[in-house]
This record gives C-alpha cells, sequence and structure tokens, in this order.
C-alpha cells in the first residue's frame, strides 16, 4: 500500500535561514557534537576511561604492533595461561587485509580514534552510527526532523547503552550500531528487490558478526525474527501477500551466510577452538561452584547471577531506586547498589520522558505491525531479562536453544528493550504533533478509511509536496489520516483523555515520592542493611570463632545503617528530580497541544529536558584517570626492568598486578584474564594449581611451567626472601631456584588415567626429570638416557622461539623423550624432527612431548591452521562478490529511468 503524506503538511512553509536539504545533515551532525561533549573528558582533557576490559585488552596492543611489524598474521599467544590460540578465542586481531569490508569500516572508525588520540572516541564513532541509523529510520518511518533526532538522541544515551563505553564493552555498541540499518534494508526489501540494499543489508550483517559479540548477534537474530513474525501475521489477518516479507527473509538469510563467509578466517578458527575450550568441554572435576556443566555451557546458577528483577524495573522510573552501580559521591567512586545481581554498573534507566512518549506512541499506533513488533520486542527482552528471577521465558530457552547456556547476565537482553522504547517514543511525539495539528491517526489496517482519505485530500497532497520543511511532515504516517478542526469534540476529548492523564500521572508520581518518604522510610534503609550485610557475610564468615568475630560484626552492622541513609538520601532526591522532570515533559506538551507553546519552543523545550534527564543519569559511572594506560597500569616499573634483565626464556607467576599486564612487557604468564580459555589449562588450574581455579600457587608446577620468577605485594613463605624490592610499588620479585628449563629429555614415560596424572602434578610426587605422564602408551620404547639428572637439561637447548615457532637443538643418547613446557593444542601445533613431521604427545596432562631418536637433531614446532587458510580465502571471495554487487546496484540506481 502506498504511504500518504499527511494533510496537514500542507501549511505554509516557515522561512529557514538554511536551506532545507542540509537539516537532515545538521541534526545528524548535532548528535555527533552531542557524542564528543558527553566524551569530551576523555577525547580533549587527557583523561580515560577506567575499565578492566580496556586494561586486558590494551595489555596486548604491543604484541600486535610487533607481529604487523614483522609483516605476521598471530594466532598464538604465548603471554597469558603458558599459551592461548587467541585469534580462535577472539581475544585478538592481526591485519586482516583480505577483509576489505572491514578494512574500510575499521580505517574510518579507528581514523577517529586517531584524530583525538583516544579510543573512546573511535568507540564513540559507533554511538555516532547507531544514532544516525536510528535517525535515518525514522525517516524512513516518514516522522519529522526532530522527531528523528530525538528518538537517535535518547537511543544513544539510553544509560545501560552509553555506560558500555565506560566499561570497555566495546564490541556491544558496535553490534547494536547495525540494527536499524538492517532494519531499513528490511523495510525497502519487502518493498521490492533492490540489489543495492541486499549489497549493503549484506555489509551491515557482515558488520554485525564482526563485532564477534555473539550473544548480541543472538538478540539481534530475536529482534529480526520478531520483525518477520509481526509483518507476517499482520498481512495474513489482512489476507494481502506475504512475498515480500519472504523475499527480505531470504535476504537476509543469504546475508547471513555471506557474512559468515566473509568472516570465515575467524569463525573457521574459533570452530576449531571451540571442542578445546572451556565454552564447550566439560570440566575434568565437578567441584563446588564449578561454572561449567556436562555440556561446556555455563551451570544455571553461575549464568543467571546477573538477572534483572521485576522489582529493578523501578529504576526505569528512578534510577537511582537500588542505589547504582558505580557512581561519583564527593571525590571518591563508589559502588552503591544493593539489588538482587551481584554488581552493576550501572541502571537501565532510559529517560523518564522517553518512557511517556514510548507508552502514548504504542497505544496510538497499537494497529502499526512496527510498533506491534517493538512492543513485543521490548517485553520480550524484558521477561528474558529476569532470568531465574521470574523464569517464565528464560528457563525455557537456557534449556531448550541451543547454546543459549554459553550466555552470561539475562540482564544484557535489555539492549532489545532500550532499542525499541526510543522508537516507541519517536512514535508517540509524532502523535502529539498530529494532535495539535488537528490530526487523529489511523494505521494501514484501516484500509476503507485511508482510500477516503487518500481521495478526500488528494488536493492537499500535492501542496504538501511543494514544501519539504522538515516539521511539515511530522505526523506522516503508513497509512493515512483524516484532519479535524481543532475544536472539534473528538479532538478535546483526546486532548482531556491523554494530556490530562500524563499530567495527572506525573503529578501522582511526585506525590508517591512524598509519602514514600513519609512511610516508606524505614523499611527502604531496612532492606539495604539486609542487602548490605549479606554483602559482607563471607568477610565475616572468615573471623567465626575468633576474638575479632564480635568487633567486626559490630563494624558491618555501624557500615550498613551508614550505607542505608546515604543510599536512601539519594535515592529520594533522584525521585523528586525524576519526577519533576516527567510534570515538565507533561506540561510543556500540554501547553503545546493547547497552543500555548510554537513548534519551535517545543522543540528547543524538550531537547533541553531530554539532554538533562538523560545526561544527569548518564554521568554517574564516569570515571576518568588523568593518566592513561601507559603512564599507569602499564607504567614500566624497578620491578619489569629487574625482571626483563633475564634475557633466557622462562615464565612469570604474577599474584600482584591486573591479570594481562605482563604482556604488555613481553613477558610469558601464567596466569591471564580471559572467558575462553583452554579446557585442559582450566582442569590444571582447578585440580592441581592449588589457587582456587583462578592462580597457580604450586611450587611443583612453576618448576615445570618454567617460572622463574614470582611477582607478589606481599611475602609468598616464611624463610624465602625475595631477589628484588620495588622502591616505586614495594612489589616483591623472587626467583625460584629449582625452575625447569622449557623442554628437557626424561628417563620414561607412564600411561595414566587424566585425574590420576592431575592428583600426581597436585602431590608433586614424582621427579619431573625421571618421567612424564601420558594417557596412551608409546608406539617406540624408550632409551634411559646416559648420565646424571643434569644431562636430562644440558642436551637440550632453545635456539628459537615466536609466536607461532618453538625450536631446540636436542642431543639424544638413544630413543629419549623429550618434554616440552608447552600446552597442548592438536589443532595448530604440529612437531618436525629435521624437518621431517613427527606425532606430539599429551604429557603431564596439559603439555607436549616428542620422541626424539639418538643423536643430535633440531626439533620444531609450528603453529598453523587450515581452517584459518581456508576461511582466509573465502573471506576475500565474499568480500569480491558483494562488492561487484554493490556496485552493480549503485549503477542501477543511478542508471535514468527510461
Amino acid at each position: 500500500m502506498a504511504k500518504q503524506p499527511h494533510p496537514s503538511s500542507a501549511q505554509k512553509p516557515r522561512p529557514s535561514l538554511i536551506p532545507e536539504q542540509y537539516h537532515s545533515l545538521l541534526y545528524c551532525a548535532a548528535l555527533a557534537i552531542a557524542v564528543l561533549i558527553f566524551l569530551r573528558s576523555t577525547l580533549f582533557g587527557g583523561g580515560v576511561f577506567v575499565s578492566s576490559d580496556g586494561i586486558s585488552s590494551g595489555s596486548f596492543v604491543p604484541y600486535l604492533e610487533a607481529a604487523k611489524k614483522a609483516g605476521e598474521f598471530p594466532l598464538w599467544l604465548p603471554h597469558i595461561f603458558s599459551g592461548l590460540p587467541s585469534y580462535a578465542a577472539l581475544l585478538t586481531t592481526g591485519d586482516r587485509w583480505w577483509d576489505v569490508i572491514m578494512v574500510v569500516f575499521y580505517g574510518i572508525t579507528n581514523g577517529i580514534g586517531s584524530l583525538f588520540q583516544s579510543d573512546a572516541a573511535r568507540v564513540g564513532s559507533f554511538y555516532i552510527i547507531y544514532g544516525i541509523g536510528l535517525f535515518l529510520l525514522m525517516r524512513m518511518k516518514q516522522h519529522d526532523r526532530f522527531t528523528a533526532f530525538f528518538t537517535a538522541f535518547a537511543g544513544i544515551f539510553s544509560t545501560f547503552v552509553i555506560v558500555w563505553v565506560m566499561i570497555g564493552h566495546n564490541t556491544k555498541p558496535m553490534a547494536l550500531m547495525t540494527f536499524p540499518y538492517i532494519l531499513m534494508c528490511l523495510e525497502k526489501l519487502r518493498e521490492r528487490f533492490s540489489i543495492f540494499y541486499a549489497a549493503v543489508l549484506f555489509i551491515v550483517v557482515h558488520i554485525l558478526v564482526e563485532s564477534t559479540h555473539v550473544q548480541m548477534s543472538f538478540y539481534a537474530a530475536c529482534c529480526f525474527g520478531l520483525y518477520f513474525v509481526f509483518e507476517t501475521i499482520s498481512r495474513l489477518v489482512k489476507k494481502e501477500a506475504i512475498t515480500g516479507i519472504l523475499r527480505a527473509a531470504g535476504v537476509l538469510v543469504v546475508a547471513g551466510g555471506l557474512a559468515f563467509a566473509m568472516a570465515s578466517d575467524r569463525y573457521l578458527s574459533v570452530l576449531e577452538y571451540t571442542p578445546y575450550s572451556t565454552r564447550s568441554t566439560a570440566p575434568i572435576e565437578k567441584t563446588v561452584g564449578q561454572k561449567q556443566d556436562a555440556s561446556g555451557g555455563f551451570d544455571y546458577e553461575y549464568a543467571t547471577n546477573w538477572s534483572f528483577s521485576p522489582e529493578e524495573m523501578m529504576t526505569f522510573f528512578v534510577p537511582n531506586y537500588f542505589g547504582f552501580g558505580k557512581m561519583k559521591i564527593g571525590e571518591e567512586v563508589q559502588s552503591t547498589y544493593w539489588g538482587q545481581m551481584p554488581f552493576t554498573d550501572a541502571a537501565n534507566y532510559m529517560g523518564i520522558g522517553v518512557l511517556l512518549l514510548a507508552g502514548f506512541g504504542a497505544w496510538k499506533f497499537r494497529r502499526d505491525s512496527f510498533v506491534q513488533f517493538l512492543v513485543a520486542m521490548a517485553l520480550f527482552a524484558l521477561v528474558l531479562s529476569f532470568g531465574k528471577n521470574l523464569p517464565l521465558l528464560y528457563n525455557l530457552f537456557f534449556n531448550v536453544v541451543p547454546g543459549f547456556n554459553k550466555f552470561r547476565a539475562p540482564s544484557m537482553a535489555l539492549a532489545l528493550t532500550q532499542f525499541a522504547v526510543p522508537i516507541l517514543a519517536g512514535f508517540g511525539l509524532t502523535a502529539l504533533l498530529a494532535l495539535r495539528r488537528g490530526v487523529i491517526f489511523h494505521t494501514e489496517s484501516d484500509e476503507a478509511d485511508h482510500a477516503e482519505t487518500h481521495e478526500t485530500h488528494k488536493d492537499s497532497h500535492k501542496d504538501a509536496h511543494k514544501h519539504t520543511h522538515g516539521a511539515h511532515d511530522a505526523a506522516r504516517t503508513r497509512g493515512g489520516a483524516k484532519k479535524h478542526n481543532t475544536d472539534s469534540p473528538e479532538l478535546q476529548q483526546a486532548q482531556r483523555n491523554w494530556l490530562l492523564f500524563g499530567v495527572g500521572g506525573t503529578a501522582v508520581f511526585l506525590v508517591a515520592g512524598l509519602l514514600f518518604s513519609v512511610v516508606g522510610k524505614e523499611s527502604y534503609r531496612s532492606a539495604v542493611q539486609t542487602a548490605t550485610k549479606a554483602q559482607y557475610a563471607p568477610a565475616i564468615a572468615q573471623y567465626q570463632g575468633t576474638e575479632q568475630f564480635a568487633g567486626v560484626q559490630q563494624r558491618v552492622e555501624q557500615i550498613a545503617q551508614e550505607r542505608s541513609a546515604q543510599v536512601y538520601d539519594l535515592m529520594i532526591t533522584d525521585w523528586y528530580v525524576t519526577a519533576f522532570i516527567a510534570l515538565a515533559f507533561a506540561l510543556v506538551l500540554w501547553l503545546f497541544v493547547r497552543k500555548t507553546l510554537s513548534e519551535t519552543l517545543l522543540f528547543a523545550a524538550l531537547a533541553l529536558l531530554l539532554v538533562v534527564d538523560l545526561w544527569r543519569v548518564d554521568i554517574r559511572p564516569m570515571e576518568i584517570s588523568k593518566q592513561d594506560y601507559k603512564q599507569s597500569v602499564f607504567r614500566k616499573t624497578d620491578a619489569i626492568s629487574f625482571i626483563q634483565q633475564d634475557t633466557s626464556l622462562f615464565r612469570v607467576a604474577d599474584f600482584a598486578q591486573q591479570a594481562n599486564v605482563l604482556a604488555y612487557f613481553g613477558l610469558q604468564h601464567v596466569h591471564g584474564y580471559h572467558s575462553a580459555k583452554m579446557r585442559i589449562y582450566q582442569d590444571l588450574l582447578d585440580v592441581a594449581g592449588n589457587g582456587g581455579g583462578s592462580v597457580i600457587t604450586n611450587p611443583f608446577l612453576w618448576n615445570l611451567m618454567n617460572v622463574k620468577y614470582i611477582l607478589s605485594d606481599r611475602p609468598i613463605s616464611e624463610g624465602m626472601e625475595p631477589s628484588f624490592k620495588s622502591q616505586e610499588t614495594q612489589m616483591l620479585v623472587y626467583e625460584n631456584p629449582s625452575v625447569l628449563p622449557r623442554a628437557f629429555l626424561v628417563n620414561k614415560v607412564q600411561v595414566a588415567q587424566q585425574m590420576e596424572i592431575l592428583q600426581h602434578l597436585k602431590k608433586g610426587d614424582f621427579s619431573s626429570l625421571d618421567v612424564a605422564f601420558i594417557e596412551k602408551p608409546l608406539s617406540t620404547p624408550l632409551d634411559t638416557i646416559v648420565g646424571d639428572q643434569m644431562e636430562h637439561i644440558n642436551r637440550v637447548k632453545s635456539t628459537a622461539f615466536k609466536n607461532e615457532l618453538v625450536k631446540f637443538e636436542v642431543d639424544a643418547t638413544g630413543t629419549n623423550f623429550l618434554f616440552v613446557s608447552e600446552v597442548y593444542y592438536p589443532a595448530g601445533w604440529k612437531a618436525y624432527i629435521d624437518g621431517k613431521e613427527t606425532e606430539i604427545v599429551k604429557a603431564n596432562y596439559a603439555f607436549r612431548g616428542v620422541v626424539v631418536p639418538q643423536g643430535k637433531h633440531t626439533v620444531e614446532m609450528r603453529f598453523t591452521s587450515q581452517k584459518f587458510s581456508l576461511g582466509k580465502n573465502l573471506s576475500l571471495a565474499g568480500n569480491a562478490i558483494v562488492l561487484a554487487l554493490l556496485g552493480i546496484g549503485v549503477w542501477q540506481m543511478r542508471k535514468p529511468k527510461a
């Protein structure tokens, strides 16, 4: 059905200093400027956001730069967990020159980051692209330019969306920014097939896939799946053809296939690694608190830790109701959150005015299938986010949908709600603009009225096309509209029912806050105290049965009382401020519809209220450091310099710094931080590491794993003196006197079960130089090494060590077994003796071994990935296809029509 311009657009155009064709560009520029202003402290003030994720990724910058300088594409990272297939684990990415589309995309976004010398600017570009996408989507839906701007601004600065840049969750905004563009392409393809829009869809879906945030990609599939469901149902109910929907769905499926092909070097590598990672394999030992279940997915309790709750919906209206995630109080950044999640970074606040308009828009356009889809998506995501707190939908997904149990944080589903609500608010604003202009909307469902409207206002439509000022097309809809006199009873009734309800409702919200301060204060403070005591319960338990127990309990009681008073004061103030902003929104809209306020003043007032409403909350979790990572976290201390004086091959066990920091200095570390470790390494940590599954405190393993130095901020054992004490940080450096080299010969091997091997490693009840445990017999018998145990060491010399290459010169006295303290990973590492491939044997559960014949030999181990090589070729071919289609599409669009 053809879209009809709104009759009210046939009013006289207002004069404008700026030509109308530049108005959309100016609005988009305003969105970009708003993002830059919000991030100004990191762009112009020399500050950086403080986040563990940012530190983690920053640790690998020198590793990637060195590989690029050497003309290599790095696949293996030796600097954490004693080695990790980092590209396959989605931890690091080199220069993917063959993916031309992403080279261009990253060239633009990285260029913005380089321009401002700030990674926040690079991530900020994702938000700008997202906002422009929302603006264009609303314009495609024929909304006023200011309405499109209002929607885009609300979408960008929805609190838990903008907080991603502050906490280093940089792949999420990259994924979310693609949503509006995909919807626009689907809308165009539903109307008619276009090579151009198909090619654009291929590119945008590829960018979504390349964001590497699998959980956000899953939510994207849910979003577009619901879109097709509601569009299909709408047409079936109206007995219309669904050919266009099937066409758009088919192109989207093809887009998914091509996107995977263009990213197949990455995802084929991921699929190659998955069977060996913690994300898809079961732990060898199920222990109390174990996060993975038998399928390799997370167990239910861990997966649902970050479950939103129906009670926390109150933060949609009062962001501080459950404290807050992280906010600045005085000069300190504190976490005042006391809800049901372990912690959170911010409230899921979308703006009180935005919520008011979204509710109005959902009701006024309730017959519109696109609005129905948005409402359903917002509610679907909300219910899914409840996780274990209201598991009606979550349990179905957890138990039925393959791979869903590998996702953490059900609350992340709220990204869909935060995408839908600003768009619904745009529909609400459009409805109110129409109300002022004396128009009652109907949707394309009202076919008879539409036909009548089209004929009745045919002349008005012709005039409307002559006047293209943005405000004049504000009330266009997908169907049509009837124009009514502003004094008609129907319009007066609509004004009374909706605007008085809005003003009255916001006034009631303010009064409710006043009443709560009288009757709800004590119960609220009591709830905060209970939650605070629960947070401190594990710490209190450590003092059970000691003389300090009573004192600790008393101190926690005092902390709980102080915290409850502080949180309550912040909350009730927040309630009042939010209520006044809501009342201001309602009054401004009421005055506008009453014609007391002009459109220009309305737009100015709404823009001001929107900025104040969202930014006052958005800035709360903003933690800025005036020192960048190189000056603070990555500053080379005297302790690091002391270790770097040693040029031999060794590893470090670091107990003093953030997990991946040593990688920045090129030091190899037995610990690290990443969510998808190798399963055998995690088993080693869990069973034999003696460090609770996260660190290695077992000296026997330190020796076996070539740990020469231990970094600690406190003494590690009595009688053990540090080799160096930092004068800058007081960090202690211990040198391990019994460390073993990276590779050495052993006398014999012994076959044992996996758990038995791990128990031997835990107890350290064997000599590493005498025996290595393997899981299946060797085909070749071994000879005893001639000489004492030092011969086991002296007969092996490390001659090369690179990311994907290790090389040793070995002098075997007979058929000997070479133990190599490198992580066993059969999907990529291959061994060669004098250039001839040989088997790598899994030794001591997590490491490598090679049978070496008598004599002097060169033993090499090289990391290669056939899946990566195949994917690289597929990616290049996919890029060529999509770019060719884009070129054809552009040519067709520019080709003069006959």
